[in-house]
């Protein structure tokens, strides 16, 4: 969800608040794209069902190396 003036604080869904405000997920996203995010693993996670990653999940023929942490946090609502 990008941010926005209107946005007075974090978005919430089912209970869980989204991560964020943080820089785009470059490349596939442009880091002045400043937005929240949830994510949820319907399968077996250790790291729990909304952790921004999951250390089971392996794509080794990426065409850039996926981040084992959620990008840079930006000002935002409180």
């Amino acid at each position: 969800m990008p941010l926005t003036p209107d946005i007075k604080e974090p978005p919430k869904l089912f209970g869980q608040t989204f991560m964020g405000p943080m820089e785009g997920h470059y490349p596939l996203i442009p880091k002045e794209f400043v937005h929240y995010d949830l994510h949820a693993w319907l399968g077996d996670n250790p790291n729990g069902m909304f952790s921004p990653t999951n250390p089971n999940v392996k794509c080794n023929k990426a065409e850039f190396p996926m981040l084992e942490k959620p990008t840079k946090m930006m000002p935002g609502p409180m």
